[in-house]
């Protein structure tokens, strides 16, 4: 699952939306660099070993772990798997997987003063 947020005023929440399947679109169009890849694998592998020295992340993996049945050598070679990616790997994945039209937007807020205002007469007092 690959998740995107963005916390905006409700007046720009078409612009965050659209901005959103315009980059979603360019990623699945242009692919991933190998420098975007680089900082990506280097990010996300230091993740995983700051969340192994953490008591809480730790018990979590473990809690995870014992209910999956899986021990911490499946984590290893993941992370093996993870700095094996080659750009190639990552676009195939990314061109496979990723669609617009599947794209599931959620919005949440107080969108009722955005929507009285667009209503309101342009000379009317805000």
């Amino acid at each position: 699952m690959i998740m995107s947020y963005a916390i905006c005023n409700p007046q720009n929440i078409d612009k965050v939306d659209k901005g959103t399947l315009e980059e979603m679109t360019k990623l699945i169009k242009g692919g991933t660099t190998s420098e975007e890849l680089a900082k990506a694998q280097k990010g996300y592998l230091q993740e995983m070993q700051v969340q192994r020295g953490n008591d809480a992340g730790l018990a979590g993996m473990l809690r995870g772990g014992l209910y999956l049945g899986r021990t911490f050598q499946y984590y290893a070679d993941l992370e093996k798997k993870i700095e094996a990616l080659t750009v190639e790997d990552v676009n195939r994945a990314t061109a496979k997987y990723l669609s617009p039209d599947r794209l599931v937007i959620i919005r949440a807020g107080d969108f009722s003063k955005n929507a009285a205002a667009k209503d309101a007469p342009k000379d009317a007092p805000k």
